[in-house]
């Protein structure tokens, strides 16, 4: 955004921000994947040495395969059942917020809960995944997260 003396550019920011907030939750969701995803896109094209990082960036999503391959990495005992909480927490999407902004990254690690992370480190996939080992106990019990608790990872198996 340029810069503007009389302060327009912010005007517009904070119009649009209120417009994005005066949206449905379910429009306000898409809208926001479809920001994250055209800022992926943008960065990838505009820093293409970077290509081998381009599955790290906070706006893309990803894959089951590729959780499987991270939890496996992590040490996870059983990588499909971490990857599937993943998936049910976050999307897959490693910048995922949740929990008016207190839960991060690909596992939803609750910052209040475990305040020895920092938002930045937990937007990192490997470093959500190493939180999520330590926290799970490696992997053996999977009760702090809600969507273990629900049911709704079992969708991801």
């Amino acid at each position: 955004m340029a810069k503007s003396e009389d302060g327009t550019g912010i005007l517009l920011l904070l119009a649009g921000i209120f417009i994005l907030r005066q949206l449905m939750p379910d429009q306000l969701a898409k809208a926001n994947k479809a920001l994250q995803n055209a800022g992926s896109k943008a960065y990838e094209a505009t820093h293409p040495e970077q290509a081998a990082h381009a599955d790290d960036l906070p706006g893309k999503a990803w894959t089951k395969k590729q959780l499987v391959a991270l939890a496996r990495d992590t040490g996870f005992p059983d990588p499909n059942t971490a990857a599937a909480v993943a998936l049910a927490e976050s999307g897959g999407y490693p910048g995922a917020l949740g929990d008016d902004g207190n839960s991060v990254g690909l596992w939803q690690i609750h910052m209040p809960s475990h305040p020895s992370y920092s938002k930045a480190d937990l937007r990192d996939p490997r470093k959500n995944a190493r939180a999520a080992f330590s926290i799970s106990k490696a992997g053996s019990t999977w009760r702090w997260w809600s969507a273990y608790r629900s049911g709704a990872y079992r969708k991801y198996l």
